[in-house]
């Protein structure tokens, strides 16, 4: 199944952790055979080195329904402070056909992940605390994570990018709220 437009979000399934996908990027037997690495710039962010390569191996059935590519992202972090070397392997599977996504394009949609990391699911962590909440049964867990993403939600539609700094100007101006849905 291939995406009806270029700029559709392409479905992405990691692999079981601990395994490979029965058709890993560097198999010869893969149908359709392994495209060409692809490997990002070094970039040197965070007090470490990075270099990313990513492989992909299209085919025409795997025991996922629509998948049509397997990815293989490889990272090697050198930490700056300390000099320790890390590598990590990931395994990725994907709904799009080889025509709609590109490795480039794939690499920037994998790398593009982070963002949303760090614009939603870091904000929930850090400002709202949600690792540390007690509210754990029921339909409370998903009613509260609604909750503070419709609170993120309007803070950045209001132009705020600090949400903490707005959680804090809210919290002394119970109508602030109200303003920024336009309810007041």
């Amino acid at each position: 199944m291939g995406a009806t437009s270029p700029d559709a979000a392409p479905t992405i399934w990691p692999s079981s952790s601990g395994t490979t996908p029965a058709c890993t990027p560097r198999s010869s037997t893969c149908p359709g055979g392994t495209s060409p690495s692809t490997t990002a710039p070094a970039t040197r962010a965070h007090h470490r080195d990075e270099i990313r390569r990513l492989k992909v191996a299209a085919f025409s059935h795997i025991y996922y329904p629509g998948a049509r590519q397997a990815v293989e992202v490889v990272r090697w972090r050198r930490d700056l402070t300390t000099g320790k070397l890390t590598i990590e392997r990931a395994y990725l599977i994907t709904s799009l056909d080889v025509i709609d996504a590109t490795p480039a394009e794939l690499a920037a949609w994998i790398r593009g992940h982070w963002s949303i990391e760090n614009l939603l699911h870091h904000v929930r962590d850090r400002t709202f605390r949600e690792d540390d909440s007690k509210v754990r049964t029921g339909h409370l867990p998903r009613t509260m994570a609604s909750l503070r993403n419709l609170a993120i939600s309007v803070f950045r539609q209001d132009g705020e990018t600090n949400i903490a700094a707005a959680l804090r100007r809210t919290g002394r101006d119970h109508r602030r709220p109200l303003r920024a849905l336009g309810l007041t």
